[in-house]
């Protein structure tokens, strides 16, 4: 009683403030419990339809390729890496100078054929024609560099065969 006397109410009036209030909770109970319920029944009539299991079979069939994808980036991955190293050993840059390696020989049939890979090491190819007869030989190339000297002809392929570039650049390698 000491409560409304301090709040000025009457007991009637606080019994119908609490009545008003206990009303308005039960009908939201109530509401909250039919749409509860309807949930409930839509989620069991969706699970036991064939849209249910097909839901869920589709939920499964997804995961379940989602680790084949997986597997089959990594074996990518591998087989991209065997690639690159296999690029980078081949002959990926080349150059051709044809010259007159002698006075009697005409029509540029001497020629001098540069085959570099990714670190500009490989061969020079060298095939001199003259009117007794064709001579061939070959110089090794280490990064750029022979250890016997190059002719002018040579040096010409080398540098043409270097320009040309990497078919692979360092930024689109694989660590």
């Amino acid at each position: 009683m000491k409560l409304l006397d301090a709040l000025g109410l009457e007991v009637g009036t606080a019994v119908s403030i609490l009545l008003v209030l206990s009303l308005i909770l039960l009908v939201a109970v109530i509401v909250l419990g039919v749409r509860l319920g309807e949930m409930i029944r839509k989620y069991k009539r969706f699970m036991a339809k064939e849209a249910g299991a097909s839901f869920e079979r589709r939920m499964l069939d997804r995961i379940t390729r989602v680790g084949e994808l997986e597997e089959q980036y990594d074996k990518m991955q591998n087989d991209m890496r065997t690639i690159e190293r296999a690029v980078r050993s081949s002959y990926q840059k080349c150059s051709i100078v044809k010259y007159n390696a002698f006075r009697e020989a005409t029509g540029n049939i001497s020629f001098v054929l540069c085959l570099l890979d990714h670190n500009n090491s490989g061969i020079l190819l060298n095939s001199m024609y003259a009117n007794d007869g064709c001579y061939s030989y070959i110089k090794e190339l280490k990064f750029g560099n022979c250890e016997i000297p190059l002719s002018e002809e040579e040096t010409q392929a080398l540098k043409e065969a270097i320009a040309k570039g990497n078919i692979l650049r360092e930024k689109d390698l694989f660590a």
